[in-house]
Order: structure tokens, then C-alpha cells, then sequence
């Protein structure tokens, strides 16, 4: 629920205010993806999933660290190169709980749901690396829908899963 709430707070001021969306993400995807890939870490050692979904947990939390390295550790690199990284970020992530979704399908509850979510992040992705206009308000405006769109899954999700073990399964 939480995760769902600040994707839709930032979905609201990506699309409000495009250009200082854009440098606040600069600044702080970084750090937010390095917070999130250790939070993932520590899901998988913690919860009581299966040992097949602790490996998708662990790949996607590497996943997270990488890209948090990167823009956290090259903030010049980071503001003329985001789209990029975000792109590519976002088509790894949707790819990997895209096939995540598939192989673990008879495992979990709801993996259709994490499937779609899977098909729209590479969809995202795909058109925030090839955005035609490429100027960093539209790029903000596509980051933005982005995040209402899985803002609102994961909200949908949480309130579908109310028990913490159910959404640790989804999570992966």
C-alpha cells in the first residue's frame, strides 16, 4: 500500500510539474533504487516464500542496486543520460516479473495481475528510450503515467492481499 501511495504521489507531481519532476527524480532515483533493491534483499531472507520466488526477489534486488549505483554515483552522467537508464531500468524490470509471473504461475495467487504489470513496465519503458519528442518534460510526463498506472496495481494488490504473507509473494 505504501509503495502504491508514493508511486501515485509521484505520478500527481510528475505530471503537474514536468521539469521539476524530472530534476527531483534525477537526484533521488539513485538513492531510492539503492533503498529498494536492500529492502528486497532483505524480503527474500525474511519471508517465507519459496526458494523460487527468493531467487526472483534476489535478481530483481541486484537489478535495483545496479541501477541505483549508477545514477546515485554519476549524478552529471545521470541528468543528460536518465530516460536511458530509467528506460532500461524499467524494460529489466518488466521482463524479469513478466517471466517470473509465467514460471511461477501454479505457485501464486494473483500472477496474472503481476504479469500485466510485468508487460506494462517494458511498454513504458520501450516509450520512454524511444519518446520522439525527447525533451525531459515528456520523458517526466511518461515516468509520471507510469507510476499512476503501477501506483494504482500495487494499491488494487495490497487491498486484494491483506495479509503481509500474501504480499510478499506478489512482491517478487
Amino acid at each position: 500500500m505504501i509503495a502504491g501511495l508514493l508511486l501515485l504521489a509521484l505520478g500527481v507531481f510528475a505530471l503537474a510539474s514536468p521539469w521539476r519532476a524530472y530534476v527531483k527524480m534525477v537526484h533521488y532515483a539513485g538513492a531510492v533504487l539503492l533503498l529498494n533493491g536492500t529492502l528486497l534483499i532483505a524480503v527474500s531472507y525474511t519471508s517465507h516464500s519459496s526458494l523460487r520466488e527468493r531467487h526472483w526477489i534476489l535478481v530483481e534486488s541486484l537489478m535495483d542496486l545496479f541501477f541505483g549505483v549508477i545514477l546515485l554515483f554519476n549524478p552529471l552522467l545521470s541528468f543528460i543520460a536518465f530516460p536511458i537508464f530509467i528506460g532500461y531500468w524499467m524494460i529489466g524490470k518488466g521482463m524479469l516479473k513478466t517471466i517470473a509471473a509465467i514460471r511461477l504461475a501454479r505457485f501464486i495467487r494473483g500472477w496474472a495481475l503481476a504479469c500485466l504489470a510485468g508487460i506494462l513496465s517494458v511498454a513504458f519503458g520501450v516509450l520512454v528510450i524511444y519518446n520522439p519528442l525527447e525533451r525531459s518534460d515528456a520523458i517526466t510526463l511518461f515516468v509520471g503515467a507510469f507510476a499512476l498506472v503501477m501506483g494504482g496495481l500495487y494499491i488494487f494488490d495490497s487491498l486484494r492481499f491483506r495479509k503481509m504473507t500474501d504480499t510478499v509473494n506478489m512482491m517478487f
